[in-house]
């Protein structure tokens, strides 16, 4: 009978085991991260192994809380992951922690309270072709993070950007502000601003004027 699922518990195994799988990765590795923030050591570890990955041609996708917006650390290393071309998102809320690796291998926590206690590898096809569903839905409301722009793009932050984006598709402040992680009050005064800065009248004029210029 083939095992379509393995349990590994206990941190002194978890990292051997998801080194070991990232070294089988031929196409990309995918994560969705709910973790708030990240430590020196969590980030450098996370960084010779991306590094390898990278090297050999496999591409990185992850989505992040929007609170890591907030975090220094983690943002320093979304900019060394947009310097080796993988690509970062943000939600303001995640259904799981998890890990695909080339479509045909998911990791997920054996105790959601605990990340730390143990894993569960799963290589049965249909788990992990829902898994990659879940991902892409979460990936496809998830919002840029640390995208690289044009010179004109640059002049806004990344979250300016998505505010921006949201607002062009007709979004709340409230829809907004969950979304990127924010009271929809500070959502208003973010857009009051921008507003202000383009030298528009209305958040219609606001959109037109960063749409024309290439913002959005």
């Amino acid at each position: 009978m083939r095992v379509t699922a393995a349990t590994v518990l206990g941190p002194e195994l978890i990292a051997p085991t998801i080194r070991e799988l990232a070294l089988e990765a031929t196409h990309e590795m995918a994560t969705i991260a709910p973790g708030a923030t990240h430590t020196v050591e969590q980030i450098r570890e996370a960084q010779l192994l991306d590094a390898e990955m990278f090297e050999r041609g496999v591409s990185s996708r992850s989505i992040y809380l929007s609170s890591v917006r907030k975090d220094k650390r983690t943002l320093a290393h979304v900019d060394w992951l947009n310097e080796q071309g993988a690509e970062v998102r943000t939600a303001a809320k995640l259904p799981i922690r998890m890990i695909l690796v080339d479509n045909s291998v998911a990791v997920l926590p054996s105790n959601t309270v605990d990340a730390q206690d143990g894993i569960i590898v799963h290589r049965n096809a249909g788990t992990v072709l829902a898994l990659s569903k879940l991902f892409e839905m979460t990936w496809a409301s998830a919002i840029p993070l640390g995208m690289t722009r044009t010179p004109d793009q640059k002049r806004l932050t990344d979250e300016e950007h998505a505010i921006l984006q949201l607002v062009a598709l007709g979004k709340t402040d409230l829809q907004i502000g969950e979304r990127i992680g924010m009271s929809d009050r500070s959502v208003r005064r973010r857009v009051h601003d921008l507003e202000q800065r383009m030298g528009a009248n209305s958040r219609f004029e606001t959109i037109y004027r960063a749409a024309k210029s290439g913002l959005i």
